[in-house]
């Protein structure tokens, strides 16, 4: 949100016109991400455009804007796909020359398929109260929600 506030802070939401959206997209295929050395990419960028429909779309509902500019801006085209899928045997290999830490994390991306940033937010919940028998359950963090 802070990416949209800096671009579209100082504008009404009523003078914000398609063109301004559709540089902005632009843009931000131009610029580092906040968490990275790379720019960010279409899906990150369509992701930001779905935000501000949404946010129009309310504002519709509740009679704050006559139109939503984002409908007549088109979405990126996304290039998700993966170069490969890893065999066990490979899996295998690659967790015996890993050191115990680092095999942990590639075993558990492996049979759940969460991306890096879902399993460093793991977090270990205690729910024991006694000392005897150790009782405790790996989740994950809830999303932020600040806006």
């Amino acid at each position: 949100m802070t990416t949209l506030k800096e671009e579209f802070g100082n504008f009404n939401a009523r003078e914000i016109k398609p063109a301004m959206i559709e540089a902005f997209q632009h843009n931000l295929l131009k610029r580092r991400c906040r968490r990275g050395k790379k720019p960010y990419a279409p899906a990150a960028t369509n992701r930001f455009l779905e935000i501000m429909k949404r946010i129009y779309n309310l504002a519709l509902r509740e009679d704050m804007v006559e139109k939503n500019p984002c409908l007549k801006v088109s979405k990126l085209p996304e290039n998700n796909r993966r170069d490969r899928v890893i065999y066990h045997a490979e899996f295998k290999a690659l967790i015996a020359a890993l050191p115990k830490y680092a095999a942990d994390i590639v075993t558990t991306a492996y049979y759940t398929g969460m991306r890096a940033g879902e399993i460093f937010n793991l977090t270990r919940i205690s729910g024991s109260t006694t000392s005897d028998t150790p009782s405790t359950r790996t989740c994950a963090r809830p999303a932020s929600t600040a806006a």
